[in-house]
């Protein structure tokens, strides 16, 4: 049976190292089978007692997604002063907020989530359709092409917020020229670190992380 790339990344992004002890698992089980058909030494006894993860991840949906969203939002009011908006590039943050999964380079990829409201992601035309396969919900998608610069379609999105002074608050793995890119395009606003809204997020884990971490802990310790 063949998967469609968005199913791929759903898999993916679930429990990676959890999942990948799974595959290990059946490998193991595969590999001591097809060793002992052919006369091969057979495994040691002990892979007989691993099992695959199966049903035991439980992925984490977009309600999950959307639940951390609103926290950051909830901590952007709260800050002193606060914070206007949130600007995220490719990394763990963005895989943390809203599931994408996407590999850094040169062109800018960005979520911005505004305190009130919904977030926009900023990205790259030629590359629309591989974002939109990642979405976990539907999320307003602006892109830019080669001859456009994509932090000025960011600094528009920022004006029609209604954001016209303020802070954004930069995520911490953010690249410079990414960093750069959005301060003079919006001169207007000033770029703060973050930190008090992604790690004031990331640092306090829900029931159902903590049961994702624990399954992949138990599966690495078993193999």
């Amino acid at each position: 049976m063949k998967l469609s790339r968005r199913e791929l990344f759903k898999t993916a992004s679930i429990a990676t190292g959890g999942l990948a002890a799974g595959a290990l698992l059946e490998a193991s089980s595969a590999a001591r089978a097809n060793g002992a058909e052919a006369g091969q030494a057979p495994l040691p006894p002990a892979f007989d007692k691993l099992r695959p993860l199966g049903d035991r991840v439980k992925p984490i949906r977009a309600e999950e997604f959307q639940g951390r969203i609103a926290r950051a939002q909830q901590l952007m009011a709260e800050a002193k002063p606060r914070f206007d908006a949130l600007y995220i590039t490719p990394g763990t943050s963005l895989e943390y907020f809203a599931g994408i999964h996407w590999w850094p380079s040169e062109r800018l990829l960005a979520l911005l989530l505004p305190r009130r409201g919904d977030p926009v992601l900023i990205g790259p035309g030629f590359e629309e359709g591989r974002l939109r396969e990642q979405l976990r919900w539907p999320i307003d998608v602006r892109v830019w092409q080669e001859d456009e610069s994509p932090y000025l379609l960011a600094a528009k999105w920022i004006s029609e917020r209604g954001i016209t002074t303020g802070r954004i608050g930069v995520e911490e793995t953010t690249r410079y020229a990414f960093f750069d890119g959005l301060r003079q395009a919006a001169n207007s606003v000033e770029l703060v670190s973050g930190d008090p809204v992604t790690i004031g997020c990331r640092a306090q884990k829900s029931e159902h992380e903590l049961e994702l971490l624990r399954l992949a802990c138990s599966a690495t310790f078993d193999v």
